[in-house]
């Protein structure tokens, strides 16, 4: 609030902690904090994405854990958070050998290494 000059003075406040003692602002758990976090990076490119998939392994590999948000749309993964993207097309065609040594690492062959991406 400093650092873009929020005039508190209409609300009655003299500082941040004002603020934060008398706006009703109570953060009495984690996820009211994650949600908060969630709206701040609106618009900031695949931040959301990479702390949504922190809490939602936090969260026990679970939404139940992140109160505030839920599979997007009806998926076909059980709405399961992807924690991996899949190999591209090009990556398996063009890089064949390290793409299945790759594959094997996850689990021995391309159908094992798609469910494990999904998990």
């Amino acid at each position: 609030m400093n650092y873009h000059q929020v005039d508190l003075t209409p609300f009655g406040w003299s500082d941040f902690e004002d603020f934060y003692n008398n706006s009703g602002a109570a953060y009495t758990t984690i996820t009211d904090i994650w949600e908060q976090k969630w709206l701040a990076l609106f618009f900031h490119g695949l931040e959301p994405y990479f702390e949504v998939r922190r809490w939602y392994f936090e969260s026990g590999l679970s939404w139940d854990g992140i109160p505030f948000l839920g599979p997007s749309c009806r998926n076909l993964n059980d709405d399961r958070l992807p924690l991996r993207f899949l190999y591209p097309g090009e990556e398996q065609s063009l890089n064949n050998a390290n793409y299945k040594a790759a594959t094997s690492r996850l689990g021995g062959n391309d159908q094992n290494a798609r469910m494990w991406l999904m998990q």
